[in-house]
């Protein structure tokens, strides 16, 4: 069966039974004591609609209804690529739809709903888009260069370290 048949019958019998009112979460497997249910819960990149909104939090409500106990948060630290006469820079930036304390509060959020929260800060880049560089390119060419992608780097994870705590 090609992949699209596969794909087209699977959202057919979804869509089939979501109109017959059944629900996908009617009868969850049962799982041992002590495992982990865990999503990865991403920002919604829009102020008042992402981490630590209410729009998050009714979000946070419903997952925990499922059976969710660990959520991820991934907030961005955003990086510009240049490639000038072969040498590739950095600089970096934070998310400017999310504050420390929106994360602050998503955290908190969380934790009155008795969910564990795993703080994962995720590079970007501008570049990643139309193909004009690949998502793990962090290479330099040269050493001034490469040190100061390193050194903005540890600044952003640091950073997200010491809120965690």
């Amino acid at each position: 069966m090609s992949p699209l048949i596969h794909y087209s019958t699977c959202l057919l019998a979804l869509v089939f039974f979501c109109a017959q009112g059944y629900s996908v979460y009617a009868n969850p497997p049962r799982l041992s004591a002590g495992f982990t249910r865990g999503v990865n819960y991403a920002h919604i990149h829009r102020r008042w609609h992402g981490y630590g909104s209410k729009v998050s939090s009714q979000q946070l409500v419903r997952l925990k209804n499922i059976g969710i106990d660990w959520i991820a948060l991934t907030p961005f630290g955003y990086q510009h690529i240049a490639m000038a006469d072969h040498i590739i820079t950095a600089q970096g930036r934070v998310d400017a739809t999310l504050t420390d304390d929106d994360l602050i509060a998503q955290i908190t959020s969380s934790h009155k709903l008795h969910m564990k929260v795993l703080l994962k800060p995720h590079i970007w880049s501008h570049d990643f888009w139309q193909a004009k560089q690949w998502h793990g390119t962090v290479r330099q060419l040269l050493q001034a260069a490469h040190s100061r992608w390193w050194y903005t780097y540890r600044s952003l994870i640091l950073h997200y370290a010491t809120l965690a705590q």
